[in-house]
Order: C-alpha cells, then sequence, then structure tokens
C-alpha cells in the first residue's frame, strides 16, 4: 500500500537536501511516516539543544544547513491520527526500510543512534554522509 505526506510533512520535506527528499519520496511507498523536521531555525536549533535532544549549537547541526543535510521521521498513524513516537516496532521498521532504501540508491546515511551518545533517544534521525 502506498502512503502520502500531509501538507505539513510536505513542507518540511522540501527543505531538506534532494537526496533526502528521493529517499523519503521512496520510502513514502512503504511505511507511512510524518516529517517531524528537516531544516530547523535558530531558536528551534537551540530550544533542541537545551532540552538534550541535540549536541550541536545554531549553526553546527546537519539541520541548520540549507537544504537540510539531515531529516527526523516519525512513523504515522492514520487511523488514529498520531504520531508513533513509542512505538519501538514501527520505529525499528520504518528505520529498517529507510536504510535498506538508502542502501539500494547508493545513498549513504548515518543513523541517529548510530552515533549519538546513549542518553539521547534519537532513533528519527537520518542524515547524508
Amino acid at each position: 500500500m502506498a502512503y502520502e505526506y500531509g501538507k505539513v510533512s510536505e513542507s518540511r520535506l522540501v527543505t531538506c537536501h534532494p537526496k533526502l527528499i528521493e529517499l523519503c519520496r521512496e520510502l513514502i511507498k512503504w511505511e507511512d511516516v510524518h516529517i517531524v523536521c528537516g531544516f530547523r531555525s535558530e531558536e528551534a536549533q537551540e530550544l533542541m539543544f537545551s532540552m538534550d535532544r541535540s549536541l550541536c549549537h545554531w549553526p553546527d547541526s546537519n539541520h541548520n544547513k540549507q537544504p537540510s543535510l539531515a531529516v527526523d521521521l516519525v512513523p504515522w498513524s492514520a487511523s488514529r491520527k498520531l504520531c508513533l513516537w513509542e512505538d519501538m516496532f514501527m520505529i525499528g521498521r520504518m528505520a529498517g526500510t529507510f536504510l535498506q532504501i538508502a542502501r539500494s540508491f547508493e545513498i549513504d546515511i548515518r543513523y541517529g543512534p548510530d552515533f549519538m551518545p546513549a542518553h539521547i533517544f534519537d532513533a528519527y534521525h537520518f542524515e547524508l554522509v
């Protein structure tokens, strides 16, 4: 079953690097996901840093580049109209699908849990290498 991004997700997706857009356009064919963040403003970046959700101050995150070199994704439940922030099975499935698509497209991606310290849960984060 193919899914579609909503207007909010689309507006965030277009702030991303074309390679990330390409991967996300393929991902939505397989997984129902919501785009949480592409480009992140200075205010938003500093908020993420202050909440211990990012290691970087502005403008050092890959989210702070234009176009954004990072994207944050979360599984979406259309029937419940909500993000599945804590559904580890769906998060793992989404991440596995995204990483497999990146491999098949020969696009190098770093996945948040592969490089973030253990105290920062970032299973929603993907960035270009």
